[in-house]
């Protein structure tokens, strides 16, 4: 099954540490998304002002052996 993942960038960490995270709930699992359109209504009510980016990793682009 389909999940799509939203990857965060911290353009403002100035040491570059946790630059890169996927997005965790208040128990820091990873927030999985059904469809595309949720990841993106999430970005959506999150905004864009502050030192983040983000962009949707949809699962079907992994490959796991």
């Amino acid at each position: 099954m389909t999940k799509y993942l939203i990857l965060c960038a911290n353009c403002a960490h100035p040491s570059g540490d946790l630059k890169f995270f996927l997005l965790v709930d208040e128990n820091d699992n990873t927030v999985e998304f059904e469809t595309e359109k949720a990841a993106k209504l999430w970005i959506a009510d999150a905004g864009t002002d502050g030192p983040l980016a983000y962009t949707i990793l949809c699962t079907d682009d992994f490959h796991y052996e």
